[in-house]
């Protein structure tokens, strides 16, 4: 009678292994972390795409192993990507004081305050983009005087046209202009 309860509920613990293992533990958009160290997010659970740090090196990669090895994986925290990607940004040279492009968006960074969201990372107040979906901004300049960056931007339209600026504020001239001078302000503060 003992060997075929102890029969029963080895099934039965077969049986509940198999069940947790078909469980999705992610979902897309989470951040989870790697018992070797690797932090990545998620961008598609059922496809093992996402993007992120593995041995020192950003990858966007769909062949991450959350899904086929979910046990060496664990969610991250919201500090630890922030931390991670802080890293990657300044390890890029994406600091202030540095000239930035993204796709159509050039800027001068006046500030390090990064902020994470669900599309990547972000710095200053007007929410510059550093990194979206795993891709980086480029540096352009980083060995120009303040007096340098300053002229670029007066002078270079690309800076001015603030085209991810919300259009209610572009509709609006005087919420426009108050834009731009506050980032001239902000510019201005890194000369003192």
């Amino acid at each position: 009678m003992e060997k075929e309860i102890k029969e029963i509920q080895d099934k039965l613990d077969a049986l509940k292994l198999k069940y947790e293992q078909s469980k999705q533990p992610f979902k897309d958009g989470d951040v989870v972390e790697h018992c070797m160290g690797a932090v990545v997010k998620i961008v598609n659970y059922k496809e093992g795409k996402g993007y992120g740090l593995n041995n020192g090196i950003w990858g966007i990669r769909d062949c991450w192993s959350f899904k086929n090895s979910p046990h060496d994986w664990q969610l991250s925290t919201p500090k630890k990507w922030l931390e991670v990607c802080t890293k990657e940004a300044e390890k890029r040279g994406l600091v202030k004081k540095c000239t930035i492009d993204f796709g159509k968006f050039r800027h001068i960074l006046t500030d390090d305050n990064y902020y994470v969201s669900e599309q990547g990372l972000f710095c200053d107040g007007m929410g510059y983009i550093l990194m979206q979906n795993g891709i980086w901004a480029t540096v352009l300049h980083k060995d120009k005087t303040l007096d340098e960056l300053f002229e670029d931007y007066i002078t270079d339209g690309s800076y001015l046209g603030y085209s991810d600026i919300p259009k209610h504020i572009k509709d609006n001239p005087e919420a426009y202009l108050k834009a731009i001078q506050n980032h001239i302000k902000a510019l201005q503060n890194l000369k003192k």
